[in-house]
Formats: C-alpha cells, structure tokens, sequence
C-alpha cells in the first residue's frame, strides 16, 4: 500500500476547502431561485423593528402591601406616561453690577443659594471654602489675620497695612479688611466667589477675584425664623430673624440676629484656662421704603463682636533638626535649647491630650458696624443707583508666637479703622443698533476713604537671646561683636 506524503496530504486539505467555498454560493444560489413558504412569506412581509430608543420601556414593577402609614403603596406617575424634561434651573446673580442669568455672562463664577448653604450647615465665612473650588479662607493667628486667596493667590492678612488681594463686598459695599467680613453668615440670599481680576467693576484689591455677598432684603409677607444648636462642651448656637411689613406695599422692617458660644476644647496647662474657644453675637436691621414704583430706599445697619481665646494651636510632635538633636526649631533655634535656657522640661508632644502651653494670654476681640443706604431709580429703561456706606472695625488681639510656654516670642496687634464709601452707577438696557448689533453699557464714579491706626508688636522676648546665647555657649558678658561659636564648641 502506498504512504500517503506530507505534499500529498496538504493537496487533498486544499482540494477539500475549494469544494465547500464553491459550493457554498451555489446553495445560497438556489435558495433565492426556490419560492417561499407562507411562513417565510409573512416573516419578510413583517415590518422592521423600531430603533432601540423608540421602544417602550418596560412597565413598572407593582408595588403591593401596605405602607409604614397602613396605605395601601402606589405609583403616583405611571411609567408609560409622558414626562417633561427638566430644564436647567435659571440663577440670576449680579456680579457684572446688574441682574443677569449666570449662563449669560462671561465670569467664572460660584453662587450659592442662601438655602442650600442653609441645608448644607454652613454658618461661617471660612466654610465657604469648601464649597467654593480655588478659594481659601485662612485665619492665621486670629480673627484679625484672615487670607483669602483664590486660584492660590492672596495677600497676607497679619499685616494690617497691606490691601487683600481678594476684595469683600457685602450688600454692595466693599470691607476695607478680610477681618471685617468673617462673621457668621447670617440671613442671605445668596454668595457669589467671582475668579480673577474685578478691576473693572468692583475697583482696586481685586486682582485675584472678589467675594460679592447679598443678604435678604425685606419682604411685605410677615416671617419669623428660629433655629437653635446645642453640643458638647456647652456649646449653643441660635438664629433667626424677623420680617415684618409695616405698610402695605410700601414699608418694611427685617431684623435677623445670631449668638453662638462654646467652651474652650483644650486646657492651658500654663494657667489651667480653657482655650480655643467661640463666643460671638451680631445683628442686623433693614428697612425697606417703596416710595414709588420707580423708587426705592433701603437702610441697614449692622454690628458683630467676638471676644474669644482662641488660635493657640497644639503641639504634635517635635520633628527632628538636622544637627541638633530631636527637636524642632524656633526661628531656626532648636526648642530643646530654649527649654535649657529656661532649665524647663519640654512638654510631651501629644497630638490627642487636648492640652497646649501659652504663658501668654490669647487674645480675639473684634467689633464690626456699619450703616448704608441704598437708593435705587428707575430712569425709563435705565436703572440709576446711589450706594453710601460708614463701616467702622476696632481688634485687640494677642497671642504667643512661640507656641509654647516659653518666655521667647510675643505678638500683638490693635486696630481702630473706620471708612466711607460712596457709589453712583448707571446702567443702560440692551439698545439695538444697525446691522442686527446691540449695545449695553455701564457708567459710574466710586468715592472711598479710608482712615486706620494700628499699634503691633512681633518680636523676641528676652528668653530668645538667652536661649541663643545658650546654642552658642556664649558668656553673658562676651563681645556681643564676636563671631558665633557653634553649638558644642
């Protein structure tokens, strides 16, 4: 018998393979020639199926058994039933100084409603940072000292003879200093954080963004609101307000408040006080005058206080210094040589002890007010308004710049500020113009004074030279020209 070859065996595979390609076409051939069953008739008569998004959805699961109520459980919408779509919630704002929808122009801007900051717990200035992107709303070492920086840029807020970089406007009337605005945020309609250079509406300090604030104007509906809080450490928080229309359609009162106090969570372990503390209070009164359809006059007044112990922060851990031993640093002096200058123990670094060591007494004591009144004109189409504003802000604060119980920095600073601010602005309606263009514009002249004085301190204590003097292994009585010996020598 003759073997079948490895040549052999690939030619008969092949010969195979152009049978059943050739075949194929061929019964595919007389398929199409052989009349159709009454079956397969109706089948290819049969229309095509709709496209996927035409089909009707699946009807809804029914729902059976009674609620927690005892009522028997229902579908209020039936699924196949139609539903309109929801649009886009409209949100009118006036940061480009009129009102506009927010989708109309062209900011970058955040609003928030004053609902839902409300249903979002936010009652403080600094928490507007975390629902704001790009913005920071930093308190340094007291109330006084607050940057705010948009985009990571900002001034410093611990000098008070530098201009914020960020410009606080509320009710329309600009803060001359970060630490007049951080109160509570009490009774506001909405806030809006405008991103990047304002100079051209809002005027100077406002070359990294502007933080335009609108509280609730009065209303001819009578309204009372309460809230209250209460936690641990004795803490209380409550407001409200009240509106109240005096004459109908013409005349209207609105007075909201707030107070909120809780004991210090940590222990002084210098004097056994407690600090970092909150105790705070402020109100605000506006009264609305309808003299005409066309015009209108709103006065306000406000005042805030706070007089708290608060900003000593906690020691966490003494993180090494390359070359002097496990300790940190106090302007670039390790601690460890401040606590043998003093012959004083350093405290243990327990970032959960709840305790802090300040042998000076911290200071947070600020007081805010102001009046205005706004005077608003409709001139035809054309919208006239006159805002004048007094705001005054006096602070006393003190605080211990070493952080530590140690007789090495000291801090403090008093400012008495006061300042008036007049603004008169026009602004057009939307004019047409020839070959389908329209033009709107805006007008207006700014006034501002400003009058402050300050009396600060930032500087070392005697307990800091010793302690250098101690690195060094200096001699009390040795040239103070002579060059430095280091550490160990």
């Amino acid at each position: 018998m003759k073997r079948v070859g490895p040549c052999d065996f690939r030619m008969i595979v092949t010969a195979v393979t152009f049978v059943i390609l050739v075949s194929a076409p061929l019964a595919q051939a007389e398929e199409e020639d052989t009349p159709k069953s009454a079956s397969a008739a109706s089948e290819s008569a049969a229309p095509e199926p709709p496209p996927i998004n035409e089909v009707d959805p699946l009807p809804e699961p029914a729902l059976v058994g009674p609620d927690s109520e005892g009522e028997a459980l229902s579908t209020d919408t039936p699924y196949d039933e139609e539903r309109e779509p929801q649009g886009v919630e409209e949100i009118i704002i006036t940061a480009s100084k009129r009102a506009e929808n927010i989708q109309d122009i062209p900011l970058s801007v955040t609003a928030l409603g004053g609902q839902t900051l409300r249903d979002a717990g936010v009652t403080t200035f600094a928490e507007l940072q975390e629902f704001v992107p790009n913005l920071e709303i930093i308190p340094v070492t007291d109330t006084r000292s607050t940057s705010i920086r948009i985009r990571g840029i900002g001034s410093v807020g611990n000098n008070a003879g530098i201009d914020p970089s960020v410009g606080v406007f509320i009710d329309g009337v600009y803060q001359g200093r970060a630490g007049m605005s951080v109160g509570d945020l009490l009774d506001i309609e909405r806030v809006e954080v405008l991103r990047g250079p304002q100079g051209t509406l809002y005027g100077k300090n406002t070359a990294a963004g502007a933080l335009n604030i609108i509280t609730r104007r009065p209303e001819y509906e009578r309204s009372v609101y309460l809230e209250g809080v209460a936690g641990l450490y004795y803490d209380f928080q409550a407001r409200g307000y009240i509106n109240e229309p005096l004459i109908e359609d013409t005349l209207a009162l609105r007075v909201a408040g707030y107070y909120s106090r809780r004991d210090g969570w940590d222990l002084n372990r210098y004097n056994n006080q407690d600090v970092n503390n909150v105790n705070k209070w402020g109100l605000r009164a506006k009264l609305l005058w309808d003299v005409t359809e066309d015009l209108s006059i709103l006065l306000n007044g406000d005042y805030s206080s706070e007089d708290s112990r608060s900003f000593v922060p906690e020691i966490i851990d003494y993180k090494p210094w390359p070359g002097f031993g496990p300790s940190t640093s106090l302007m670039d002096l390790p601690f460890n040589y401040v606590s043998g200058s003093q012959e004083k123990e350093l405290p243990e670094a327990d970032p959960y002890d709840f305790r802090v060591g300040a042998n000076v007494e911290p200071k947070n004591r600020l007081d805010v007010g102001g009046l205005s009144i706004d005077t608003l004109y409709a001139l035809g189409d054309y919208d006239v308004r006159w805002l004048n504003a007094w705001r005054t802000y006096s602070t006393d604060s003190q605080f211990d710049a070493d952080f530590s119980e140690f007789d090495a920095i000291k801090a403090f600073q008093n400012v008495d500020l006061n300042q008036f601010s007049s603004e008169f602005t026009v602004a057009s309606p939307l004019i047409d113009l020839p070959l389908d263009l329209s033009l709107d514009f805006q007008a207006g002249l700014y006034f501002f004074y400003m009058n402050m004085d300050t009396n600060d301190r930032n500087g070392w204590e005697d307990g800091l030279v010793t302690a250098a003097q101690y690195a060094c292994n200096w001699p009390e009585t040795a040239d103070p020209q002579a060059p430095p010996k280091p550490p160990g020598a």
